[in-house]
Order: structure tokens, then sequence, then C-alpha cells
């Protein structure tokens, strides 16, 4: 016979110990202390236990870059409302908020990897409202859902709608912290990213310092955080302080097991260096990928596979812009063009694998209008030399028989 009350006090343990490893950024001991939990709840089948030990091993994967196995988990959690044999509204409240925070997951995982059309994902957080009526719980507890909703407007480009839904999902996080689905600086982080998109900085940079300056945020967060300020900056232009927030933000996440934050950190990095200093931010990005490639855990390959052409493409542009004569500057541009083909195909492809920060496309749609204007700017000037140069050559012939043929005139006159 199973003695539950062992092995209950036994998942309690190892899930305090989980907790710590989480909260610390050691995110691979966190994923094998949840595997047990999750085993233990399963042989004496508890359905709450079970419910919050697969909800913080979903957590834990998406940080590993392991999406894939946290979205079939998130739709074994939101399917439960339809099965009455594993789910009834006698769960407690911890429960009930798990599987609602399931359905922002499960959208938020589903959207990133492709893995549902934009019309399911909407259909997803529908059901995730519908969930919450159901219960009867505040509207606060609707927050994430919004949050997700928001995010889904803004790879949609629709800004203004995107950052109305922010600002809502914000305002119920803030009256109820305690409500279902992440910190209060993932609201903060994600209304900031889409105040970037929408041009008002000033706005985003007061919500990302806030982020920075909470005592209670981990500091996985405060880099990530770092990581947009640095996108804010470069965007006014202020490459020195980009410069400065990126290299903060490598810092607070190399102790961290967060590889797909690293990267990003290390991805700004090199973007504001090669703002000051083109060919050294080629070299540090061939260093920085081939030593960040030999510590990463294996789903992290794909997405190191796509980003140094997308790093080289930026580059490129960079040289192109600070080249002299214009023919060097559109040989860099004809090299930036088949680094963006390359880093297009294996970004839209690693997309589906492992799921992709916004602002990599963003990057890469910047860099195709820069190629394209820079293309044009230095054929240009390249076709408008060659008419000087015609034009002056003809000037200087002309010139040269007006010479001989009138001292020819003179003497005749003689």
């Amino acid at each position: 016979m199973v003695d539950d009350t062992s092995i209950r006090a036994e998942i309690q343990r190892l899930h305090r110990l989980a907790t710590d490893a989480h909260n610390e950024g050691q995110f691979k001991t966190a994923h094998d202390l949840l595997e047990k939990t999750c085993e233990l709840a399963l042989r004496i089948e508890d359905t709450q236990f079970l419910i919050r030990e697969r909800y913080w091993l979903s957590e834990i994967m998406t940080h590993l870059g392991e999406n894939e196995q946290a979205l079939a988990i998130c739709e074994w959690l939101i399917s439960l409302p339809q099965n009455p044999t594993l789910f009834n509204t006698d769960l407690n409240d911890e429960s009930q908020q798990y599987i609602v925070s399931a359905y922002s997951r499960f959208a938020e995982t589903a959207l990133s990897l492709k893995q549902c059309t934009t019309e399911e994902v909407y259909g997803v957080i529908d059901r995730g409202l519908q969930f919450v009526s159901d219960l009867g719980k505040s509207r606060t507890w609707t927050a994430d859902l919004h949050r997700v909703k928001g995010r889904l407007l803004t790879m949609e480009f629709r800004t203004e709608q995107a950052i109305q839904e922010l600002e809502t999902a914000l305002a119920l996080k803030r009256r109820d912290p305690s409500s279902p689905g992440g910190h209060l600086s993932d609201y903060l982080m994600a209304l900031a990213m889409t105040l970037i998109f929408a041009g008002r900085l000033e706005e985003s940079a007061q919500y990302l310092q806030e982020v920075i300056e909470d005592g209670e945020t981990y500091e996985e967060r405060k880099g990530i955080a770092r990581i947009l300020l640095s996108i804010n900056h470069l965007n006014r232009d202020d490459v020195d302080s980009a410069l400065g927030e990126s290299k903060r933000a490598i810092e607070q996440l190399e102790l961290r097991e967060n590889p797909s934050a690293l990267l990003s950190a290390l991805t700004v990095f090199i973007v504001a260096l090669s703002q000051k200093d083109p060919n050294l931010a080629m070299q540090e990005a061939i260093r920085a990928f081939w030593k960040f490639r030999a510590l990463s855990p294996q789903p992290m390959r794909y997405l190191l596979d796509g980003m140094p052409p997308i790093l080289f493409t930026l580059i490129r542009v960079e040289q192109a812009r600070r080249s002299f004569p214009a023919q060097r500057s559109l040989h860099y541009l004809a090299q930036a063009n088949r680094f963006l083909s390359r880093g297009k195909s294996v970004f839209y492809s690693l997309e589906q694998k492992t799921g992709s920060a916004i602002w990599v496309s963003v990057f890469l749609k910047e860099a195709e209008e820069k190629i394209k204007e820079l293309t044009e700017f230095y054929q240009q000037v390249t076709a408008n030399r060659r008419r000087w140069v015609i034009l002056l050559a003809r000037e200087m012939i002309r010139s040269l028989f007006q010479r001989l043929f009138g001292s020819r005139s003179k003497l005749r006159t003689k």
C-alpha cells in the first residue's frame, strides 16, 4: 500500500527546492526536480498536485527552450475543464489559477511556434476568458489573458489596439498582484516593448526603469528589462547608453540558465557595437557565438544557427554606411543582402521549433529597408559620379580643342 502522507511530504519538499532553483535561475535543476514531483503526483493520483507540478514544469521548459513539450502540458491543462472525471469546481483556487494561466501560456507558446493560426489563438484566449467567467471569479483573473492578447496584436503591428489591451492587463495586475499569470514585471515589459514600436520611448523607458528598480524583481527579469532598454536607446540613436545597458544585461544573465535571454542580450550588444565599430562587432559576433554554441543546450542550436546571419546583415549594413568609395559600400550591401536572405529563411524555420522574440523580426525588417535605401543611394552616387566624370572629360576635350583651334586661327590671321 502506497503511503500517501510521506509521498505528499516529499512532493512539497522537492517543490520548495524547485522553486528556489527557479528563483536563482537554475532551470535545469528545477526541471529535474519537477519531473520527480510529477511522477509522485501521478503515483498517488492527486489531480491538484499534478496540476501544480505540471504547470511549473511547463514554466521551466519555456526557459530552457523546450517549447513543444511545454505546449503539450498546457494543452492537457486547458483540456481539464472539458473532462468531468478530472475537473470539478471543488478544486482549490490555486489549481484553478494554474488552469487559467495555462490558457495564456498555451496561446503564447502556440503563437510563437506557429502551431495555431491567429484566429485559433484568439479562440483560446476567448475560451480562457469564458472559463474565468464560468468560475465566477474577479475580472483581475483575466489580466494575463489580456497581456497575451496585447502581445498578439503587437505581432500583427496593430500597435494602438495592443497598447490599450496591455494597459488594461497592467491595470488589472496592479489591482491584484496575486492574480493568475506572471510577475508584474512581465506586464510592464510587454507594454514597454509595444511602446517602443509605437515610438513612445519616454513612456517605455519609465516602465522599464520600474522593473529594474523593483527590489522584488528577479535578476533574470531585470536583465531582460535592460535588453529592452538597450533597444529603446538604439531607437534614440544613443549608442553609448545602449552599449552600457546591454553589457549590464549580459552580466545579470550570464549566471542564469536562460540561454535565450542571454543570446538576446549578446545580440543587442553586438548590434549597438556595430554602430560604433562594425569591424570589431564582426569579430565579437564570431567569438561570442562560437563560445555560446559550445555552452548551449540542444534546443537552442536552432536559434544559434539563425542569429549569426541576422547579425552579420546588420553589421554589413553599418560597414556599407561608413565606407568609401561608393563601390565598396555596394560590395558590403551585396553581402548584407546574401546574409539577409539566409537569416530570413533560417529565422522563420527555427521560429517553428523554438519561438522567437518579435524584435528579431523587427531588426530584419529594418535591415531590409536600410539595404534597399542605401543601395539606391550608392547606385545613384555611382551613376552621378560616372556622369560627372563624362561631363568633365567632355569639358576638358572641348577646352583643349578650343585652345588648339583658337591658336591656329590667330596664326592664320597674321
